[in-house]
């Protein structure tokens, strides 16, 4: 489990298959943040994305399949491909209830 995961954080979603930015792993869903695991992550075996830098994420219009993750940083914003609609719907929803508390 990374090392940035917080001592009692729930996990609340896993998806075995995901891909993002081009690289593939698993994602692990926590009530604070994504943990993407995968070995394409150069000094790291995951790649970690706090809610909090957040601002929101919309299912892609016109690609099946893609969330985009919308960064509060100006400009800034990153996919998750899932081909599983089910792993997929489950990711969206509970993103969207995350982000609004």
């Amino acid at each position: 489990m990374p090392a940035g995961l917080w001592l009692g954080e729930k996990i609340e979603v896993i998806i075995p298959v995901v891909e993002h930015q081009g690289n593939f792993g698993m994602l692990v869903a926590t009530e604070r943040a994504l943990y993407l695991i995968s070995k394409a992550y150069s000094d790291q075996p995951w790649h970690i994305i706090p809610f909090i830098r957040l601002a929101d994420v919309v299912l892609a219009n016109g690609r099946y399949g893609e969330i985009d993750l919308i960064y509060k940083q100006y400009g800034c914003d990153e996919f998750l491909r899932i081909d599983n609609g089910e792993h997929l719907s489950r990711l969206y929803e509970y993103l969207k209830a995350a982000l609004a508390k």
